[in-house]
């Protein structure tokens, strides 16, 4: 399946364009530069949620069993972002 680009130019972005994105990376280092680097930062990105998710796991095991216990900051803010990101 291919991906269109709609470009937009000038100086008042008025005149416009429909243009295949795989065109676009072929033709364009600076593109296909970025494109690069996008898909390794998605890729980390995936292994972060992963992580994201595995941790939530660990830390509201305890909430749900009702286990109170004094932690430190750090695990205090983990314990948050977890519950922010359910």
């Amino acid at each position: 399946m291919t991906t269109f680009v709609n470009l937009e130019y000038g100086e008042d972005m008025k005149n416009h364009m429909t243009i295949s994105l795989e065109f676009l990376v072929k033709h364009s280092p600076k593109l296909r530069e970025l494109f690069n680097r996008a898909e390794d930062i998605i890729e980390q990105y995936d292994g972060l949620e992963s992580l994201r998710r595995k941790t939530r796991q660990l830390l509201c095991i305890e909430k749900w069993e009702g286990k109170t216990r004094k932690n430190s900051h750090v695990e205090v803010t983990i314990f948050m972002i977890c519950l922010e990101c359910s």
